[in-house]
């Protein structure tokens, strides 16, 4: 198992859920058959 995190500064979830998308689409891009689950949660600072 590998992990990993990102952290975005978006104004709705919805945007939030736009990039995680096109972060993963990259990995699917560079490695077929990889596979993954994604958990996005609210940060507060």
């Amino acid at each position: 198992m590998i992990g990993g995190f990102a952290i975005y500064e978006v104004p709705s979830l919805a945007e939030a859920k736009e990039w995680t998308r096109r972060f993963l689409d990259l990995h699917v891009k560079h490695f077929p058959g990889w596979d993954c689950e994604v958990e996005i949660r609210e940060m507060m600072a």
